[in-house]
């Protein structure tokens, strides 16, 4: 499993330019340490979940409570009922632990490389 982190900056920006990856900026605290407030982003978009192996990575998935709104998550479990998503930082996270678990179809990406927050 690729760390956060691995992949050059300049390999990044260059798969967001050729439209190969989708970026995200962070917004809050619920995945601190890992990703802070303002870091960058970069996710693949995966349509065919049925044979990937989520447990353990971070993804981007669809806000269950608004349904339009991108949320990134770790997948803390995976079950025969759906995944459950946990925010690295418990006491600053909306999670599986509020809004229960996730069809695999909610899923929208995983994410692959960050660029911190320059400021």
């Amino acid at each position: 499993m690729l760390k956060l982190g691995e992949k050059s900056t300049f390999l990044s920006l260059l798969l967001i330019i050729t439209f190969q990856r989708k970026h995200l900026v962070v917004s809050g605290n619920s995945m601190e340490p890992v990703l802070s407030h303002g870091d960058l982003v970069l996710y693949k978009r995966i349509r065919n979940w049925s044979n990937y192996p989520l447990e353990g990575r971070i993804v981007v998935v669809k806000n269950p409570f608004d349904g339009e709104n991108l949320i990134i998550k770790r997948v803390y479990k995976e079950t025969l009922y759906g995944i459950e998503l946990r925010g690295e930082n418990t006491k600053e996270s909306t999670d599986s632990r509020h809004f229960g678990l996730l069809a695999k179809s909610q899923l929208y990406g995983i994410v692959e490389n960050k660029i911190s927050k320059l400021i």
